[in-house]
């Protein structure tokens, strides 16, 4: 599923991303794996499991949420906080379902 997400409308982006935040990437950073397979320095972020706050000094091509705006009480806020981290140039991409019932 993540190499579809990779290769899919989010390729373009990836192609020239350099630095690469995959913010909220659980226990098992897999997309993060990927990417670094394919050349990018990529900084994790979780709340549980990397809760490592470097990410807050630092400015990134690319920031990922996969499967993580549905968890945040706040998700504008929370892209609101990200944006400034957002190189000139730079994307979103997120992947996400927001439950009816949310």
């Amino acid at each position: 599923m993540l190499e579809a997400f990779l290769k899919t409308g989010v390729d373009p982006f990836v192609a020239k991303a350099g630095r690469v935040l995959d913010f909220g990437c659980g226990p098992e950073p897999v997309l993060a794996w990927l990417l670094e397979r394919r050349g990018h320095e990529v900084d994790r972020y979780d709340l549980f499991f990397h809760k490592d706050e470097a990410y807050l000094t630092r400015q990134y091509d690319l920031i990922t949420l996969t499967e993580v705006l549905e968890h945040l009480a706040d998700p504008l806020g929370t892209l609101k906080g990200l944006s400034p981290r957002l190189a000139p140039g730079g994307a979103f991409a997120l992947t996400t379902l927001f439950h009816p019932d949310d």
